[in-house]
């Protein structure tokens, strides 16, 4: 049977321990779109799932030839979102961790700090882009300034939580990078 759920996410980490609990409890991911996830019914604990965020869309040469290693080792590309892929293996073939070692794991966390600061910078002069037609709609007159400051808005808190979220993953990158220190 397949079971349809409707959820966002901003987090991708809380989202693959979401993902692996409904799959502990026998729904197995297989596929996702815009904040929409499809599950089928599975023996409970079968797979095991990652998300990673790559350097290129997914249909890129060199994002296709890591899919593919991917695939040589048991993990199944299960769907894809902008440069997020959804991965999974079987819980039977034994751990899967897609970074193993601190140095690309701290690599992995800026480069999803970076993906969400970009975001977040884009927001940003969206939101300033606004004030000009803000400004220009109050001196002539018009009513339609109103939903610039709307978009003002939206752009604005968007921006802040890109921001946030990328402040986020870069603190997970110093703490790791701290532990290596300790480490090494």
């Amino acid at each position: 049977m397949s079971t349809s759920i409707w959820k966002a996410f901003w987090d991708y980490q809380k989202e693959e321990r979401w993902i692996n609990e409904l799959s502990a409890k026998g729904l197995a991911m297989t596929k996702y779109t815009w904040m929409h996830y499809t599950f089928e019914d599975s023996t409970p604990g079968e797979y095991i799932y990652r998300i990673e965020l790559l350097d290129n869309d997914p249909k890129q040469k060199d994002s296709v030839a890591y899919l593919d290693f991917l695939k040589q080792s048991g993990v199944e590309h299960i769907s894809s979102y902008m440069r997020w892929v959804y991965l999974r293996k079987k819980a039977a073939d034994g751990p899967f961790e897609v970074y193993t070692d601190i140095d690309s794991r701290l690599a992995y966390l800026k480069r999803v700090s970076r993906y969400w600061l970009a975001l977040g910078i884009a927001f940003i002069v969206l939101a300033l882009s606004q004030v000009a037609f803000i400004i220009n709609g109050i001196s002539s007159g018009s009513h339609i300034w109103i939903v610039n400051v709307i978009a003002f808005v939206i752009a604005g808190v968007a921006a802040a939580i890109f921001i946030f979220m990328s402040a986020r993953y870069r603190s997970q990158a110093t703490k790791l990078k701290h532990e290596k220190v300790v480490y090494d």
